[in-house]
């Protein structure tokens, strides 16, 4: 070989050996990697995974609501069905009652969203009764219950109605304590002249019977240390037994002159 054949081939020599070098290198890092994720898996802990994805969980479905009282009619009972829906918290004041109660906006009488209306039309102590529930869950914090015409007019025995509101406030003392409850006056108005010939309410025109159950709601209010409402006197007409007409355009129904006066009326016991 000649000196440059020689120089040639020991550069090439070179080149070889390092390449060999480099890979066997890499090689051996290569195994050794594979080795200590191998000893990492039978030691129990693996290799951190990629985050996954947080799915939305989807919300709890709303408990069954309570069996619909159909028997007092559908509009009573696509109200019932609302109310089942729509919670009551400690904070809320609860105007409950029939359709004297249901007539009014009374959130946006008091321009307070706590103050809930939850009166149904047609309703009587018994309707009340299997719906309180609902409303006591929330344990509310005032509740002012006007009841008993709708149970004169079906002929109830005015010591019978008078039972059911005592069972009524029972429930309300059992079942939420520290709720406190108004008891309103019920009151009644016969129809106007007109209204005679229509027959409009005929059978809730028992003003002796009216006077008799406010009566005998005093005297429960005086027993079980609640406050008793007299809306009565407040739209009659002075020496009648009859609602004012200026406060109903029926009879028995009333106007929003009415609910304005029922609001001022009962406003220092919704704030107080």
């Amino acid at each position: 070989m000649s000196i440059v054949s020689d120089f040639t081939y020991y550069v090439n020599l070179n080149i070889m050996n390092k390449l060999h070098f480099y890979f066997f290198s890499k090689t051996l890092l290569f195994a050794g990697l594979l080795l200590f994720s191998c000893s990492k898996k039978d030691n129990g802990q693996e290799a951190p995974k990629p985050p996954t994805e947080t799915k939305a969980v989807p919300p709890k479905p709303y408990p069954a609501p309570a069996p619909i009282i159909n028997s007092f009619g559908t509009y009573y009972g696509q109200r019932q069905s609302l109310f089942e829906l729509l919670p009551i918290s400690s904070d809320d004041i609860v105007f409950l009652g029939n359709s004297i109660t249901d007539g009014a906006e009374w959130g946006e009488l008091f321009a307070d969203i706590h103050v809930k209306n939850r009166g149904i039309s047609g309703d009587i102590t018994d309707g009340v009764l299997a719906r309180l529930g609902n409303i006591l869950r929330g344990k509310p914090k005032k509740i002012f219950l006007m009841i008993g015409t709708n149970d004169l007019a079906l002929n109830i025995p005015v010591q019978t109605v008078e039972g059911k509101i005592k069972n009524i406030i029972q429930k309300i003392k059992t079942d939420s304590p520290s709720t406190k409850l108004y008891i309103q006056s019920v009151f009644i108005q016969s129809v106007l002249p007109t209204n005679h010939s229509f027959g409009l309410f005929s059978g809730h025109m028992k003003h002796a019977s009216i006077a008799a159950l406010n009566e005998k709601i005093k005297v429960l209010c005086q027993e079980n240390g609640l406050t008793y409402i007299d809306l009565y006197k407040e739209l009659v007409t002075p020496g009648s037994q009859l609602l004012d007409p200026a406060y109903t355009n029926d009879g028995l129904h009333l106007v929003g002159a009415a609910y304005f006066k029922w609001r001022d009326f009962v406003l220092p016991f919704v704030k107080e």
